[in-house]
């Protein structure tokens, strides 16, 4: 029983040892791996980035594009709608008890404009017939140029 107590002795010193070089040889290793990971990140983030020289040209690039499309454009000043209305809705007299009836209205309307000046023509029908055609002419004050 003696001789096996120096052999226990000797065995956990070396497990010991084992364990306390494989302990501290992978905190070292995982610094080298962070730093490792850290220089791939940024050279990934630096690929992507934007230089200057980069961001000057897509601005030249862009800038052409604009003065191309402003010159192959052309703002017409002639505008035409063409609208449709339906309306259903039940109706009552006002009276308590009072039967509701139900109202259909159907309508259209056309409009043409010339630069600020417009024609506008709308027309309302129901089935109750009644009908009802309306005219105007219009002025735009305030004109937004899209």
């Amino acid at each position: 029983m003696k001789t096996r107590k120096p052999q226990r002795l000797l065995l956990i010193l070396i497990h010991v040892a084992i364990v306390g070089i494989g302990l501290q040889q992978p905190a070292s290793a995982q610094e080298g791996t962070y730093e490792v990971q850290i220089k791939k990140k940024s050279e990934a983030k630096k690929s992507n980035r934007w230089t200057l020289a980069d961001w000057l040209t897509w601005k030249e690039q862009q800038k052409a594009m604009d003065m191309w499309l402003a010159k192959n454009s052309h703002h017409s000043p002639f505008e035409f709608s063409l609208e449709s209305s339906a309306l259903n809705y039940d109706r009552m007299s006002g009276y308590a008890n009072s039967p509701k009836s139900n109202s259909h209205h159907y309508g259209g309307t056309l409009a043409a404009y010339a630069g600020v000046a417009g024609l506008r023509a709308a027309y309302i029908s129901s089935v109750e017939n009644y009908t009802t055609w309306n005219g105007s002419f219009n002025l735009r004050l305030f004109r937004v140029y899209r």
